[in-house]
């Protein structure tokens, strides 16, 4: 039953792509139906279009799905890349998606000079830059995982916009992250603005239910996985309590090939 889930995951990312890029016919043999003409994820949020690039494993794709994924991604104008798709290069284990990478992470170095990870209005922007750096970190380059660890934890990025990126860094796969969150499951600060304090936002919340949420995705053996706000609140002890006494090498999702 995992197994046909992990396939069922990859020719869900293999429909996506050719929904596109006509990768329906690439493929063949049956695995995507040639018939393939629209988004499989249509009416999901954005949000959850995130959650879902972030989450996925690179054993969930099987080797002719990954094949037809790099052909799609390199046959793509510069232009046409899109950030979610250069998180997926991160994870699938060929050297021509990861040339894609590679090309977009020097870029990163120019490119977050002149355009921040925050707009004027305080908006996250996820540039194809910002998302090489973390596919980067995912494959293991301490830079760029240290790259990431800055701008995450940057004292200079408020809570209500620094919260957004702790799913970004638990992509990564990496202990580094791990420990990034970890100080933040053990805060009780909020997220919201100082001038915002007191008013009903939808993202108001003590930032420990955020990290823990990206833990949850992270950590193998995480004590609460999937939970709601709620039920995070109730466990926070016991969350904390595993996160300070934990010994050893922690045991991570997915660690990188």
């Amino acid at each position: 039953m995992k197994y046909l889930a992990r396939c069922g995951l990859a020719v869900w990312w293999a429909m996506f792509v050719g929904a596109h890029s006509g990768l329906s016919q690439l493929v063949g043999d049956g695995v995507v139906p040639a018939t393939t003409t629209s988004e499989p994820w249509s009416g999901a949020s954005e949000e959850q279009r995130w959650k879902i690039v972030r989450e996925s494993e690179a054993e969930a794709f099987p080797e002719p799905i990954r094949q037809a994924i790099a052909i799609c991604l390199e046959r793509r104008s510069d232009r046409e890349i899109t950030s979610r798709e250069i998180l997926l290069a991160g994870i699938i284990p060929l050297p021509r998606v990861q040339r894609l990478v590679e090309d977009r992470y020097v870029e990163w170095k120019a490119e977050y000079a002149r355009a921040p990870l925050v707009t004027a209005k305080g908006c996250v922007l996820r540039s194809t830059g910002w998302c090489a750096v973390l596919a980067k970190a995912r494959q293991g380059d301490p830079s760029a995982m240290r790259s990431a660890v800055e701008v995450v934890d940057s004292p200079t990025l408020p809570l209500s916009q620094r919260w957004e990126l702790f799913e970004d860094l638990a992509y990564t796969r990496q202990p580094a992250a791990v420990e990034v969150l970890k100080k933040y499951v053990n805060s009780d600060a909020w997220t919201t603005d100082p001038e915002d304090e007191g008013k009903e936002t939808d993202y108001a919340g003590p930032v420990y239910v955020y990290a823990a949420q990206a833990l949850g995705a992270l950590v193998e053996d995480f004590p609460v996985k999937h939970a709601t706000f709620d039920e995070i609140g109730v466990a926070r002890d016991r969350i904390r309590k595993f996160m300070n006494s934990h010994k050893g090498p922690w045991r991570i999702k997915g660690r990188p090939w």
